[in-house]
């Protein structure tokens, strides 16, 4: 009896260990399904993870950022902020009407695709083409940079390429920001397309008719630097400014954003920290690379001007923020143009439009406050750095817009001359149109050359006024402008008897 139940014991105990080996084994592949589900997911999450570029275009845009989690400064600085998130966010960002954009898939640490020439490379080519056409393309040094002192060039294309016309200018510019240059390459295309291409009845009346200007890139000395450094992801973004004028390039503390720095609302633009990648300089205007475009416009009165940037795949134009611009239905009517020539890379829809922020001391800002340039800004392409092959198709790309607006900037316009009556001759004359004046945009002025003036317009009816010291103000009109072809208005203005 004893034996049988010491035998029953020892039964029990061997199933005991047998059931507890059994959940030991069921526990632990448990737990290896577990962790290896849980590290899929992860990997998952991560490859779900991205990098994003996100456009706010007022508070209450800002305000579903801070509620989606996507920011946690409440005062974050910058017209548009960069954030890790999910492809979800940019379906929700979209849904709600905030522009925005995937920067990478989670690879931070990714460096400059191979095939981006460095910036004597690119002027080599750009070289090679003006050289086979010098009768009507020019190569000009502009100014140099800020740091390295490399020359900026400009390339001017027209009929009488070595002297001024009574023609109105147009600029095409780009490389503000050392790690965009899809924009870069789009001017070279531009000027390939008008050089290759001078022979055909449309390019022989641009040609003919307009001063054409491209600066390829306004920042060498950062571009450059982004290649030859093999800097990785975030790349660079400003120029090589010393900020603390120890001599040394330090990427924690140096550097101005060009885009930033322009004398239009600087104080209320950008940042005041050195550190931050938009530190808009110490005082407007201090960096040579801007000055180098505003002595070119002073001269030029850019009638239009684009400035190439990257990414974000849309048009800019002046602006919200600020007082509306007199010439606003313009304005947005060229940049929706413009934006229905220019198609997204991955979805094949149209660019968006979005307004610029009008406190912001950036280019077309400026230009068009300035001189009453008709300015936009298109951000190119839906990164920094495509692949290279990419890049190409993507300056290509911009051409269809170029051609747009210089076959724009040959129908509905508004040119005139203002001259002394009794002797003719030329005056720089302001020019206001009806309902045309803002406190914040400067008026038209005549060229000191010929006293010429050009504006684009909507096809209408125009009351002219045209002012200078010591002349009397003279009104003329109705001016009827069609979309043919420009209207020319010539207006004599006599001088003011001495007291």
């Amino acid at each position: 009896m004893l034996g049988r139940r010491m035998a029953s014991l020892r039964r029990t105990e061997y199933e005991l260990i047998y059931l507890l080996r059994v959940g030991a084994i069921a526990a632990l592949l448990f737990l290896g399904l577990f962790l290896t589900l849980r590290f899929l997911g992860s990997e998952s999450a991560k490859k779900d993870r991205v990098l994003l570029r996100i456009f706010p275009q007022n508070e209450h845009h800002r305000e579903i950022l801070r509620k989606m989690k996507l920011v946690t400064d409440p005062a974050f600085e910058g017209d548009y902020i960069e954030v890790e998130g999910h492809f979800r966010d940019v379906l929700e960002l979209t849904r709600r009407g905030i522009p925005a954009a995937i920067v990478v898939e989670v690879e931070h640490t990714a460096t400059v695709p191979d095939g981006y020439p460095a910036y004597e490379v690119m002027m080599d080519t750009i070289r090679a083409m003006v050289a086979g056409n010098p009768d009507i393309a020019k190569l000009f040094t502009i100014g140099r940079s800020q740091y390295h002192k490399k020359p900026i060039y400009a390339v001017k294309i027209s009929d009488h390429v070595d002297r001024e016309e009574a023609e109105p200018s147009v600029l095409f510019m780009a490389g503000h920001h050392a790690r965009e240059p899809v924009g870069m390459w789009a001017c070279v295309e531009i000027i390939r397309d008008l050089l290759a291409n001078r022979g055909e009845p449309n390019y022989r009346r641009w040609i003919s008719n307009l001063e054409i200007w491209v600066i390829p890139c306004l920042n060498p000395d950062g571009y450059d630097y982004v290649l030859e450094s093999a800097r990785k992801f975030p790349w660079w973004r400003k120029n090589l400014r010393d900020n603390n004028g120890d001599g040394l390039f330090e990427p924690e503390l140096d550097g101005v954003d060009l885009n930033r720095n322009y004398d239009f609302n600087w104080k209320t633009g950008g940042s005041d920290r050195p550190f931050t990648w938009f530190y808009r300089g110490k005082k407007p205007a201090s960096e040579a690379e801007v000055r180098a475009v505003a002595k070119l416009a002073e001269r030029q009165r850019f009638s239009l001007a684009v400035d190439f940037h990257s990414f974000g795949e849309m048009v800019m134009y002046p602006w919200v923020g600020e007082l509306e611009p007199p010439d606003a239905p313009l304005l947005q009517k060229l940049a929706e143009e413009v934006a229905l020539r220019l198609t997204r890379t991955n979805d094949g829809n149209h660019y968006r439009v979005v307004p610029l922020n009008g406190k912001v001391g950036q280019s077309a800002c400026w230009l068009y406050a300035r001189f009453r340039t008709l300015a936009f800004i298109i951000e190119a392409g839906p990164e920094y750095f495509p692949e290279w092959p990419l890049a190409r198709t993507i300056a290509r790309q911009q051409l269809s817009a170029v051609h747009y607006l210089l076959n724009r900037m040959l129908r509905a316009r508004l040119d005139g001359q203002v001259v002394e009556a009794r002797t003719g001759r030329p005056l720089p004359a302001m020019i206001q149109l009806e309902r045309d004046f803002s406190p914040v945009v400067a008026p038209t002025r005549c060229d000191s050359l010929y006293g010429r003036f050009f504006r684009l317009v909507a096809p209408g009816k125009y009351r002219i006024t045209a002012m200078l010291d010591g002349y009397e103000s003279i009104s003329v009109g109705p001016v009827l402008v069609t979309d043919k072809e420009p209207t020319f208005v010539r207006i004599k203005l006599k001088r003011l008897a001495a007291n």
